[in-house]
């Protein structure tokens, strides 16, 4: 007692002579027997990261798990690490790799950090998790990190985040892991080298040699190119820019025809349409933004399938869903269509399927009296719904199955016909039908996997709007960014605002209430480095 005693006298002591700082992240002081414990774990940090271990020839992303980062950066000053849904706010995390061998550490960013709502299995909403996708480094960058080649080895690098103007300097803050000794050390296995090009899907046959006459036909935005057999030819270097309204055809092909190489894509899946009836408005879930890099061969077509927007409400008794694969709404009416994906294939004819496909963003679902939601990646997004809408919203696509549809609840009056249909692979799935005319279930957006349907009205049990549908990207591309959207809000939306040929439109948007959801968008740039 009588230590404890002196303990306590020393410290009102130094209290009244002025201030005790303690600095840095863990700090100790230590009297006699007694001490005190100082940690920054309130503060903005990564509580793990997630898989430690990945194969290289699989893997291209390990996630940082935050405590500290609100889902929100309303009124928080710009230096606050935070997640926006806002598409026009600055991406500004960095995700730094490192190797003991001493090579200069390897910066991926600038970066969007995300955020998901967590729920029980009854739908009981417990909070919200924020994190960020940390792109891996290219082969060749993990190699100049380890001082060598890491063919036949599996070896760790360090893995950290920062958060500010610069990765580094004054204006790069650290978010420091606190969590599991040893976490930020990531495994990464190479005990085979990447894939090559041929582990691709099968593509075409080449092409005949570029004619040196032929006439320049492109119905691309700020490029050139010649029509060989129907197909648009882009020599190295170009830059397409592509929306439905820009052509006249679905889909649209293209190939690199003098030059094997790396093709960067970006994708926005279209939105989902909007709902006005009575004193309801809702609005139709956006599109997702999937960024890749694909390795081509000279001449060897693309074929690009450009999302439409789903139909909104008023526009017909039941909308159609965007093209290709979004879901139709039910009928009732006021159910609005879930939109098309947007997906990159190495096979034409008008209907893609997952064989050939080598990179999707999702649509967004389609409105009811409650809104749909956005297609994500890896996985679509669960739409809104009265009451219950862990039940009779329509879930979003995964990345191994379509959402589930809205369920009946527990009243059923036309035999089964209100239940939202599931989606499924490259297709969104029909909302329910309304028993009695009025509250259709909106559609499902299109994706890798489609969003559910959601449920129709049913006397007195709501009905719900349409899931997300899923993303990908196939194993042997690199993955560059990958954004989910958000109620009526696209992914990639910073990307979008810098894109010069975009002028301002609108595209991947959910449909405003009654508005068709905005159609999907395309850049790709040939011959990357």
């Amino acid at each position: 007692m009588r230590r404890s005693s002196a303990l306590l006298f020393v410290l009102l002591d130094v209290t009244a002579a002025g201030h005790l700082k303690i600095s840095g992240g863990d700090a100790l002081i230590s009297l006699g027997g007694a001490s005190i414990t100082s940690t920054c774990a309130g503060d903005a940090h990564v509580t793990f990261f997630a898989p430690q271990s990945i194969l290289y020839d699989q893997d291209h992303t390990v996630r940082a798990h935050f405590h500290g980062v609100p889902h929100t950066c309303i009124d928080a000053p710009l230096r606050t690490p935070c997640v926006s849904p806002n598409p026009l706010y600055p991406a500004l995390f960095y995700a730094i790799w490192s190797h003991e061998g001493g090579g200069a550490p390897v910066v991926k960013g600038p970066l969007k950090a995300n955020y998901s709502l967590e729920t029980t299995a009854d739908g009981i909403h417990i909070g919200y998790q924020t994190w960020l996708d940390c792109p891996t480094p290219t082969f060749a960058e993990l190699s100049a990190l380890a001082g060598g080649s890491l063919v036949g080895s599996s070896q760790e690098f360090g893995l950290a985040v920062r958060h500010g103007f610069a990765p580094s300097g004054a204006d790069a803050r650290a978010l420091p892991l606190i969590g599991l000794p040893n976490g930020s050390q990531i495994t990464i296995d190479a005990s085979k080298p990447p894939s090559s090009p041929p582990s691709m899907p099968p593509i075409p046959p080449l092409l005949p040699p570029l004619p040196p006459s032929s006439p320049p036909t492109s119905p691309f935005a700020m490029t050139t190119s010649v029509a060989i057999n129907g197909i648009s030819v882009f020599p190295h270097g170009s830059r397409i820019v592509a929306s439905p309204s820009m052509v006249s055809a679905n889909p649209w092909s293209i190939a690199d025809a003098s030059h094997s190489g790396r093709v960067k894509v970006e994708l926005w899946g279209a939105g989902g349409g909007g709902m006005s009836h009575d004193s309801y408005s809702k609005t139709g879930g956006g599109g997702a933004y999937v960024s890749a890099i694909l390795d081509v061969t000279a001449g060897s077509p693309l074929y690009v399938y450009i999302g439409t927007g789903g139909g909104g409400y008023p526009s017909g008794s039941a909308p159609s869903g965007g093209t290709p694969g979004g879901g139709q709404a039910g009928s009732g009416p006021n159910g609005a269509g879930g939109g098309g994906c947007t997906i990159v294939s190495t096979a034409g004819g008008g209907s893609p399927d997952q064989t050939t496909v080598l990179a999707v963003a999702g649509g967004g679902g389609g409105a009811s009296r409650w809104r749909g939601n956005a297609g994500g990646y890896p996985n679509g997004l669960l739409a809104d719904a009265w009451s219950s809408p862990a039940n009779w919203g329509g879930k979003g696509g995964t990345a191994s199955s379509g959402g589930a549809g809205g369920s009946l609840g527990h009243q059923n009056n036309c035999g089964g016909s209100e239940a939202g249909q599931a989606g499924s692979a490259l297709r969104g799935g029909n909302g329910g039908n309304s028993c009695i005319n009025h509250g259709g279930g909106g559609g499902g957006g299109c994706g890798w996997f489609g969003g559910g349907g959601g449920r129709g009205y049913s006397n007195n049990i709501g009905s719900g709007g349409g899931g997300g549908g899923s993303s990908y990207v196939h194993a042997s591309a690199s993955i560059v960014q990958t954004h989910s959207g958000n109620f009526q809000t696209a992914g990639g939306g910073g990307e979008l605002a810098a894109t010069p040929e975009a002028g301002g439109v609108s595209y991947g948007k959910g449909g405003n209430p009654s508005v068709d959801g905005s159609d999907g968008f395309v850049v790709i740039t040939v011959g990357v480095e």
